[in-house]
């Protein structure tokens, strides 16, 4: 139900909050914030090219959509009242379906942090399929986890978390299961395509002969096709 606050005298109905990173201190500009006509449905998988369109319907309908902007705030305006109202929060494959408990007619409804955070984890919502070639200078697998994604989404390629970790000069093992050489990720498109974002630490060293052509080619292929 969308009221009209005009008649009332009274200001639009509104939500408002600032979009956070699963950390919920880093705020992010640039996530799509709606309230869904219908069920959005699941995410695609696979690697996929996102062109921005600012025309395109976004996944179940907007009733109501905003962008958060440099400090990671938005409003939406003149959104339905009453309980349990969805709400959908998304930066490419990292997105949060939440209820908001109550939005009070002709009045501004402020969010938590709580709610407008990106997920830590998969019961939260979705994250992206990451794969990241542990390094002897950089742990970029570090910084996923600096942004708050839980610890037990981080396994090795076997396993069921969103951050793939693979062996090239660094960390060979997550917990007690060991890392699969990154040479077997960069030499199998295949594989490649099935992650939507891929992080190859500097290795410290070069190793001769381990990259081959194939394996520039894969990841030009990879980078081209979107990745």
């Amino acid at each position: 139900l969308i009221v009209d606050c005009s008649q009332q005298g009274g200001t639009q109905t509104s939500v408002s909050g600032t979009v956070y990173a699963p950390n919920g201190t880093l705020a992010l500009y640039g996530a799509t914030v709606y309230i869904p006509r219908l069920d959005p449905g699941p995410l695609p998988t696979g690697l996929q090219c996102d062109r921005c369109d600012p025309t395109a319907e976004l996944p179940g309908g907007a009733i109501a959509q905003a962008t958060s902007d440099v400090a990671g705030h938005f409003t939406l305006s003149n959104v339905p009242v009453g309980t349990d109202i969805p709400l959908i929060i998304q930066i490419g494959k990292w997105r949060r379906k939440a209820l908001i408990p109550m939005i009070s007619q002709c009045v501004d409804n402020p969010l938590p942090a709580a709610v407008t955070s990106l997920p830590k984890n998969h019961t939260e919502g979705d994250l992206p399929k990451i794969a990241v070639a542990s390094g002897d200078n950089d742990a970029l697998e570090c910084l996923i986890r600096q942004l708050g994604v839980s610890d037990y989404e981080f396994t090795n390629d076997a396993g069921s978390g969103s951050v793939h970790l693979y062996d090239a000069n660094g960390y060979d093992h997550v917990g007690t299961a060991a890392l699969s050489p990154a040479t077997t990720l960069w030499g199998n498109f295949q594989k490649l395509e099935s992650y939507d974002i891929v992080l190859n630490s500097c290795q410290g060293e070069q190793v001769p002969g381990e990259k081959s052509q194939a394996m520039l080619d894969n990841m030009k292929a990879y980078a081209d096709m979107g990745g």
